[in-house]
């Protein structure tokens, strides 16, 4: 009797344990399907980043090529030639010996 009552402590004993470790494997493979449904969100979020990243580099060199051909206007352009220009467009004024010619 005896004997049994050992046998059936094993038993139990060994689905105990059985279990636990059947528990601890879930929990393990459930973790790393966690740490790689993450992993997933970053590398999508690093992608869309990278790209980002790449459309504004682009705009970037695009404003500067812009400001170069601004500089190479204004250092192109004679201080007194430009004045002249703007006072001749803004208040129509005119050089002597010039006509002014109003169109209707």
């Amino acid at each position: 009797m005896l004997t049994k009552i050992r046998r059936n402590k094993k038993k139990i004993n060994n689905i105990f344990s059985t279990v636990f470790y059947i528990c601890l494997i879930m929990a393990v493979l459930l973790v790393m399907v966690l740490l790689v449904i993450g992993n997933v969100r970053i590398n999508q979020k690093r992608n869309e980043l990278n790209s980002e990243i790449d459309s504004l580099k682009v705009q970037v060199q695009k404003l500067r090529e812009q400001e170069e051909l601004f500089k190479s206007q204004i250092l192109g352009t004679d201080e007194n030639e430009y004045l002249e220009q703007k006072a001749r467009d803004i208040f129509d004024l005119k050089k002597e010996g010039e006509k002014a010619v109003i169109i209707k």
